[in-house]
């Protein structure tokens, strides 16, 4: 996970199986994947990106950015 350019863009790699050839999150993906790309979405709409491929040496790649915005701390008095 890096900060870029006012994002945070996190990257997942696994050197498993890999996914079919024809993968394509929006058609073949799970529910896990589907709920996160419609979390996303109503979090960050228009503001995101969310990918999943196969990774160039096998297995499985997830990248995401989201916006980075840091909330202001709370005085919380004793």
């Amino acid at each position: 996970a890096i900060r870029e350019r006012g994002t945070l863009a996190v990257s997942i790699r696994d050197d498993g199986v890999g996914l079919p050839e024809a993968f394509c999150v929006e058609r073949c993906a799970g529910v896990g994947l589907r709920n996160v790309r419609a979390r996303l979405g109503q979090l960050y709409p228009g503001g995101h990106q969310f990918e999943v491929a196969a990774a160039q040496s096998g297995g499985a790649a997830v990248s995401l950015q989201i916006p980075l915005a840091f909330e202001e701390p709370m005085y919380v008095g004793a």
